[in-house]
């Protein structure tokens, strides 16, 4: 599995509140889906576990 870390300076800065985590082994999974606008209404870790699983 990955490592998670929150950031809430990342989530200011990505102007997302539900966004306050991201995987340190793959940030660029993160990033990727972030710029698309694939948001759903899921918790951050949920969402980001789907992404990281159908990789």
């Amino acid at each position: 599995m990955s490592e998670w870390m929150c950031n809430k300076r990342w989530s200011m800065l990505m102007n997302f509140g539900m966004f306050q985590c991201f995987i340190i082994n793959a940030p660029d999974i993160f990033i990727d889906f972030v710029k698309e606008r694939r948001i759903e209404k899921r918790t951050t870790l949920n969402w980001i576990k789907v992404v990281d699983a159908g990789r």
